[in-house]
């Protein structure tokens, strides 16, 4: 793996530790869903994913990234509709699928 692809991906997973930041340690829907600070700062966090993932994959294609065409989906959502983004969407991503992805990268990162 070459400083580029590890770039991206150490990016990827230094959103993932601000997403943990922004939301204080805590996975409390209340706190994300009634704080607009927490809210733009976790959705700037998501676009920041989502770049890196599409950069990623225009590099090195092979890169098994679960669900990586939906991560950079969601990234242009936020980037482009972002009028069209729910609240419990993001909150379901970050209980439901943000854990897997840290997992994916962190391996690739070990590897």
């Amino acid at each position: 793996m070459d400083d580029q692809q590890r770039k991206y991906l150490a990016d990827i997973l230094m959103s993932i530790h601000n997403i943990d930041i922004h939301l204080q340690h805590k996975r409390d829907y209340f706190l994300f869903e009634s704080n607009i600070t927490i809210r733009s700062a976790v959705k700037y966090e998501f676009s920041v994913v989502g770049e890196a993932v599409y950069e990623l994959m225009k590099l090195k294609p092979a890169f098994t990234i679960t669900n990586a065409s939906r991560i950079i989906s969601f990234r242009n959502r936020i980037v482009h509709e972002y009028d069209t983004i729910d609240h419990a969407q993001v909150w379901t991503i970050i209980v439901n699928y943000l854990p897997k992805l840290e997992s994916e990268v962190k391996a690739l990162l070990a590897d």
